[in-house]
């Protein structure tokens, strides 16, 4: 059976933070999802309690991603180590099955992936239940495909434990081709993320997938295994918008 999850993201972002992403795992439960994924930037101050948060997931039995807007790899092309370890740190505390990471500012000269391998063994990932990914994102340097296939073929070539998030709608705002990035792409893919991306009044906004059977989306997941968990990204308004879409995405 295909894993269908439902990012906090995809309810009003004023609504999330004022009541908690908690208030809306029931609603998830109800869509027919399996699974919530976490966003750190809606958390409201430092007030949340990652503990309790588990304890709901646990409660409407969800399986738990964890996202956070946070870069592998800063300005300099080094590590960003305290950030991206406080995030492990918070996944763990969650019970998450996967964190999502931005590559960030990777350097194909300058920036190691021993490294990278060296700290994360430093953290006892290997020990863990948790597979670190990073995602296609809506920058120029996080998104690009040539950097993010340079540091994926470096990572599995070093044995590096990370993966992907590959986000199918994340390419339009960095100009790169989404058939071209899955062709290369899917071998390293652990989870994706589904939005449809379109130019409305000179800019790009992100809406509700096409429920059409020539849909490009419908296309594109024949490049990667059907275990792979499924993620709605977009705006949901309803629970019954949220239930509809669930169904989509597990029957396509």
């Amino acid at each position: 059976m295909k894993k269908i999850f439902i990012t906090l993201n995809s309810f009003l972002a004023e609504e999330v933070l004022e009541k908690g992403q908690e208030h809306f795992l029931p609603q998830i439960t109800h869509a027919g999802a399996q699974g919530a994924e976490i966003r750190r930037e809606l958390f409201t101050g430092d007030s949340f309690s990652l503990q309790e948060l588990r304890t709901q997931l646990e409660e409407y039995h969800l399986t738990s991603v964890y996202s956070a807007p946070v870069e592998i790899f800063n300005e300099s092309g080094s590590l960003n180590k305290e950030a991206a370890a406080l995030t492990i740190m918070e996944a763990i505390t969650i019970g998450a099955s996967i964190v999502k990471f931005s590559l960030g500012h990777y350097n194909m000269q300058t920036s190691s992936v021993m490294e990278l391998k060296v700290w994360l063994a430093s953290l006892k990932i290997e020990n863990l239940d948790l597979q670190i990914t990073i995602e296609n994102d809506q920058t120029e340097h996080g998104g690009s495909l040539k950097k993010i296939h340079h540091f994926l073929k470096e990572s599995k070539t070093q044995q590096v434990p990370v993966k992907m998030t590959f986000d199918i709608g994340n390419w339009a705002f960095t100009g790169e081709d989404v058939l071209s990035a899955a062709k290369v792409l899917s071998e390293y893919v652990v989870y994706l993320h589904f939005k449809y991306v379109d130019q409305r009044n000179d800019r790009l906004v992100t809406l509700p997938l096409p429920k059409d059977d020539a849909s490009e989306w419908r296309n594109l997941i024949r490049y990667f295994s059907t275990d792979i968990p499924r993620a709605i990204e977009f705006p949901l308004t309803d629970g019954d918008e949220a239930l509809n879409y669930t169904s989509l995405l597990a029957e396509a």
